[in-house]
């Protein structure tokens, strides 16, 4: 089985060299509430959690991590965003044994709503839309062996902008391993694997006469086809290493390196002190060529309480932006 992890991540690591993007990819991609995080824990800690992420919350960050917990967990994650944009999160996991974990999510993006202008009405046309943008996802995740956890995940994407709809799906594929060298583990992720989207809708459709109609001939009704998109796929390691310092506290530190195929590569690294699993103190760092705006300090804590055998858990980070203000995520988990 190590063989085979080894040979899984030198495929991985090849993959990463034609996911390379440049300047040029930029901006090219779309459904890109594919790739804003959720969670507390994770985003306090930079996003550097790939290794070490479990239960519930790492169905986006790493779906081998489902696997790696106990009973059942529900998590609602609500973030509020960049530029009023709002955010909401709700999956639930289950282990069931030998079969494997299973997990459900919902995602959901509210923009709000946006007047309708055009150039004879440039201060708008009365009219408002409501764009709706959302993610339903299914995981599956095992622990292969005592060392070894496997997880996939597949997304159902959902955009609607007036009439117009595009619809699409995306494949998560991650696994981590604990070498047995302390408290170390590794981690890889692959997401948002699938093929191109394409807006279409009643909208598209004009009453016109082509150029190669007889001139006599009525105006009929033809669809414009609008181009096709990618999604926003990329390749993420990680690693982790847990200091046990007694039975009631221990720090996490990990780190982590993503490749980025529609914009630039980042790194992230933070860090969880943990005292009694009941109080969590975190805080991170990410960085790219493009830290100016997005990416920066992020920290947060958690507080659990146990309620005879289900454990809930609230969570809380904020993430420093340039030009907005900060991001802040709030969760909420039940653990039973």
């Amino acid at each position: 089985m190590k063989k085979i992890f080894f040979v899984i991540i030198i495929l991985l690591f090849n993959i990463g060299s034609v996911f390379a993007g440049n300047s040029l990819r930029k901006g090219t991609c779309g459904a890109l509430e594919l790739i804003i995080p959720i969670g507390s824990r994770s985003t306090a800690m930079g996003g550097s959690v790939v290794a070490d992420t479990r239960g519930t919350e790492a169905i986006y960050w790493n779906p081998a991590g489902v696997a790696n917990t106990e009973g059942t967990e529900v998590i609602f994650s609500y973030l509020n965003y960049i530029a009023d944009i709002k955010y909401s999160f709700i999956g639930i996991t289950t282990n069931l044994g030998n079969f494997g974990s299973l997990g459900f999510n919902t995602r959901v993006m509210n923009i709000g709503e946006i007047i309708v202008t055009t150039e004879e009405s440039p201060d708008g046309t009365g009219e408002i839309i409501t764009p709706n943008f959302i993610v339903v996802g299914f995981t599956y995740s095992r622990q292969m062996t005592d060392r070894v956890f496997f997880g996939s995940s597949m997304s159902v994407i959902h955009e609607r902008i007036m009439q117009e709809t595009a619809r699409g799906v995306a494949f998560d594929f991650g696994f981590q391993y604990i070498p047995g060298v302390g408290g170390l583990k590794l981690g890889v992720v692959m997401k948002n694997i699938g093929p191109k989207i394409r807006f279409a809708g009643s909208d598209l459709d004009k009453n016109i006469r082509l150029p190669e109609d007889n001139p006599q001939a009525a105006n009929r009704t033809v669809r414009l086809e609008l181009a096709s998109f990618e999604i926003p796929s990329y390749l993420q390691f990680g690693s982790s290493y847990d200091f046990k310092f007694d039975e009631n506290k221990s720090f996490i530190l990990s780190a982590s390196f993503r490749n980025n195929n529609f914009s630039s590569n980042e790194f992230s690294g933070g860090g969880e002190f943990n005292y009694k699993n009941k109080f969590m103190l975190r805080m991170g760092y990410s960085s790219s060529s493009e830290r100016e705006y997005i990416y920066g300090l992020n920290f947060g804590l958690g507080l659990s309480f146990d309620f005879g055998g289900s454990v809930l858990t609230f969570d809380y980070s904020n993430g420093q932006t340039k030009y907005f203000d900060n991001n802040q995520w709030f969760t909420f988990k039940l653990k039973f």
